[in-house]
Formats: C-alpha cells, sequence, structure tokens
C-alpha cells in the first residue's frame, strides 16, 4: 500500500519539480501568424505575437503559418534550454526568405510577468480518479476537471496517510490524462494505471538549429589560442575555426574583436561573426570597437542586407 502512495505522488511532484520553459516569437514586419510548438498551439497575445509556456523538451519543433496565405508556412527546430524565457523574430533574410532569429535568452526568475490571455479553444473534460479500499477502510476521492488540472486526494487512516494534490496543467503548457485506481477485497488485488501525454516528438523538417554562446570558460580558452598568433591572417582562421562550431554572444564577439589591431580585420571578423551570435537585438554594441565612423556605416550596411 505505501508503495501506491509513493508512486502516485512520485508522478504527480514529477510535473512540478521539471525545468519549464517559454518561447515567445514576433513577426518584424507585423504580419499576422498562428503558431504551434511540436503539434500543440500557442497563445496569440496580439496577431503578430505569440507565446507558448510551458517547454520541458531539450528541442521543440514550430510551426509558424502565416494568415497571408501568400506567406505561406515557417517551419524551425529550437534548441530550449531549461527554466529559460527566450525570444524570437520572424524576419527574411538578404534571400528574402523568412527565417526564425532568437534574440534574447533570459531566466525565468528574471523574466517580466506575462499575464496570458484565456485559451482560444476549450479541452474535453477528464473524468480523474482514486479509489483505495484497505481492509475495513474505506475512502474515495472523485473530482471533475478539464485537462487543465488534476485534483488527486487519498485517505487512509489506518496507514496514517492524508494527501489532496492538486496541479493547473496550464502552468506547464502540457496535456495529460492519467487514471489511478486500486480495489483490494479479502481475497484479492487488481490495480489498473494508465496515463498518456499528447506532446509529440516527430520532425519532418528541421531547417535550423539554436544553439547558446560559449561558456566562459571555452571562450576565454579560445580567445587566449586566438591572441596567441602573431599575424592577423593566423588571427582570422583560427578565429573562424572557432565560430564554425560554436555560438557566441555580442560580448565575446567584441573581445575577439579587439584582438585585432587593424579596423579592417575588426569588420571582417564583425561581418562573418553576426550569424552565430545569440543576441542579436544587442549588435549595435559593436559599433564602440570601432575607431572610423566609416566602419560602422558599412557594417550597418551589410546588417541591412541580412
Amino acid at each position: 500500500m505505501k508503495n501506491v502512495y509513493l508512486i502516485l505522488v512520485t508522478y504527480l511532484l514529477s510535473f512540478i519539480s521539471y525545468g519549464q520553459s517559454r518561447l515567445i516569437v514576433f513577426a518584424e514586419d507585423g504580419d499576422a501568424f498562428t503558431m504551434t510548438v511540436d503539434g500543440s498551439s500557442a497563445t496569440n497575445l496580439n496577431a503578430s505575437k505569440a507565446v507558448f509556456d510551458g517547454i520541458k523538451e531539450d528541442f521543440v519543433q514550430t510551426t509558424i503559418t502565416f494568415k497571408n496565405p501568400e506567406l505561406g508556412v515557417l517551419k524551425k527546430g529550437l534548441m530550449i534550454e531549461p527554466n529559460v524565457e527566450i525570444t524570437a523574430v520572424i524576419k527574411k533574410n538578404k534571400k528574402g526568405e523568412f527565417v526564425l532569429r532568437p534574440v534574447s535568452f533570459v531566466a525565468i526568475e528574471n523574466a517580466p510577468n506575462r499575464p496570458l490571455p484565456p485559451p482560444i479553444f476549450e479541452e474535453p473534460s477528464v473524468r480523474e480518479e482514486v479509489a483505495i479500499s484497505s481492509g475495513n477502510t474505506n475512502t474515495t476521492t472523485i473530482s471533475e476537471s478539464t485537462t487543465s488540472s488534476i485534483n488527486v486526494g487519498a485517505n487512509d487512516p489506518e496507514m496514517g496517510v492524508n494527501m489532496n494534490v492538486n496541479i493547473n496543467l496550464n502552468d506547464f503548457g502540457a496535456s495529460v490524462s492519467s487514471k489511478f485506481s486500486e480495489t483490494t477485497t479479502t481475497s484479492s488485488t487488481t490495480t489498473t494505471t494508465t496515463s498518456s501525454n499528447s506532446n509529440g516528438n516527430t520532425f519532418e523538417e528541421m531547417e535550423e538549429i539554436v544553439c547558446y554562446p560559449m561558456s566562459t570558460n571555452d571562450f576565454a580558452s579560445a580567445k587566449k589560442s586566438i591572441g596567441s598568433k602573431s599575424f592577423a591572417e593566423d588571427k582570422m582562421t583560427l578565429a573562424k575555426q572557432v565560430l564554425r562550431a560554436n555560438c557566441v554572444s555580442t560580448d565575446q564577439v567584441i573581445g575577439i574583436m579587439n584582438l585585432f589591431s587593424f579596423e579592417d580585420n575588426k569588420l571582417a571578423f564583425a561581418k562573418f561573426a553576426y550569424e552565430k551570435t545569440t543576441d542579436k537585438g544587442n549588435y549595435y554594441k559593436i559599433n564602440d570597437a570601432f575607431t572610423y565612423s566609416s566602419s560602422i556605416d558599412e557594417l550597418n550596411e551589410f546588417l541591412e542586407g541580412k
């Protein structure tokens, strides 16, 4: 009997303890769209901005369907870190194709509170039931709810157990249907447990994987190696090798740019590093690394073509 309680509590608390992340997507040009994450609908904050809360996977497939059918459908695969709010922008690259670019990563505890509007659809109700019988003691708790919440109670005076757990699944972005039951008589015991999770992970198309900036230690090691080269050409070759295998932050780009003595080398590296930079919204900081305004103008012209 104690094992039943332990399994039940472990199953329910697993929803609470798992890291949750949030994805916010907006269209740079204001194009209206709807979005799904692993097949589940996101919530539109307005016509051109959507949010999906409670991501527990480390990789998700996003599908963005524009209201204007001429714009088509955009599918992107994203790497997700636990307990992070990721903001991404839908924009066109220099080829005129829609792309999804992350622009910021913020820890959930530091992210601003974002009250969400009511869901645009309702799930069918699910009946959750826990029945426990033991000897002459028989306590049954039944609750009716939608899939947005689970309320489970168990009471057995003989075992000294009195438990009531209520979980709001809307906080986790999951759709879960569960049923537990145990029936015990003096002659036999039958236990039935079923559970299901509607989140599938089938990816038919994966055009882009998002990575995160180099760790402090890895970047320090790479910067030391680049700085040890005597010639600018060798520094540039090694710097590009590092970026082919890693992503960087804007501040890390500036750190590598400062290893070059000549302005043209700094500018060339700034252009090369842009595609591998995770916080493109902060790329304006690059301007401070230049000596001449002409370099700033050339970089700005380059970025406008993206």
